[in-house]
């Protein structure tokens, strides 16, 4: 079963993290900078608390990792750590933010992943991307005919049918390899 009336805080980071534990919110068991492995073996030590960190990019695995050891783990939106955060930023204050907004009665916890989740996530973050880069290539493609009175309209489709043919016929001769390139690119997109 959790103690409720321990807490630990982890601000977290790439290679050292910054640890308080609390008790009873007004007494600091400890304060300790640590590094990955040495987190991992503390935490694994430690009897099962609620273990909050501030929501980041490698939050979800390590609250997965935490949860496994029967610990409660909550992430904070950053928004509410910052309203926390007393004199300059830093991995301690941070820590101490953390701490200190898990104790707001309002605050509510950002919902951990679970591993297919991350995967759909990290496959939208994927796709969003590709979807930019393909939009950039198609407006930049556009914005160079337009420098030359070639308008082609606003259809990823009709730009795709159309640039082979101002190719061959319309594009200066300068502007023939750049153009076959950006179409090149465009069609594996």
């Amino acid at each position: 079963t959790v103690d409720i009336s321990l807490r630990l805080g982890i601000d977290l980071a790439k290679n050292v993290f910054e640890l308080i534990q609390v008790k009873d919110r007004s007494t600091v068991v400890f304060n300790k900078r640590l590094n990955r492995e040495q987190l991992t073996a503390l935490v694994m030590k430690l009897p099962p608390q609620r273990i909050v960190m501030e929501a980041c990019a490698t939050s979800t695995w390590w609250a997965q990792i935490f949860s496994a050891v029967q610990h409660e783990v909550f992430l904070i939106a950053p928004q509410h750590v910052r309203a926390y955060r007393q004199g300059q930023k830093n991995d301690r204050t941070d820590a101490h933010a953390i701490i200190e907004a898990s104790f707001n009665p309002k605050f509510n916890p950002v919902p951990i992943r679970s591993p297919y989740q991350q995967e759909l996530a990290a496959l939208n973050n994927h796709r969003d991307r590709i979807k930019g880069e393909r939009t950039r290539l198609a407006n930049q493609m556009r914005a160079c005919l337009g420098e030359f009175g070639i308008v082609v309209p606003k259809s990823l489709h009709k730009l795709r049918a159309a640039v082979p043919t101002l190719i061959e016929s319309a594009v200066p001769q300068a502007l023939k390899a750049l153009l076959q390139t950006q179409y090149e690119a465009l069609c594996q997109q």
